[in-house]
């Protein structure tokens, strides 16, 4: 039984919406895809199948997929994903939390890890 704790919202997006959770004592991301039909829910989990394959040091890794009946009707896809404490390179870029600029160095070897990446996926 998959069984999460919600923490707090991370964001929405014209998909779903991402929050940091607790699931068996690890903090996760679960990311919630409202599925207005069948066809949307089965989009969503194809996705997740897809996600679920890869693996990689640059791709945030996959832990789970499970459906949520809503109350009141309808269904969300749940997407239970590692969480980054370190946040994301945009965050890094723009020194959100307080770090010294990237250097030239550090620029390249960011963008050479996500090139490594993009060949991958």
């Amino acid at each position: 039984l998959f069984r999460t704790q919600e923490r707090r919202s991370l964001g929405k997006g014209g998909f779903g919406e991402a929050s940091l959770a607790l699931r068996h004592g690890k903090t996760i991301v679960l990311k919630k895809i409202g599925c207005a039909s069948v066809n949307d829910a089965n989009q969503a989990l194809l996705e997740a199948s897809c996600l679920q394959r890869l693996s990689h040091p640059g791709v945030v890794r996959f832990e789970d997929v499970f459906l949520h009946r809503h109350e009141a009707g309808g269904v969300s896809v749940c997407v239970a994903m590692e969480y980054c404490a370190g946040g994301d390179l945009i965050d890094r870029m723009a020194c959100r939390r307080g770090e010294l600029p990237l250097l030239e160095t550090q620029m390249v070897s960011f963008l050479s890890t996500l090139c490594r990446t993009l060949y991958y996926v």
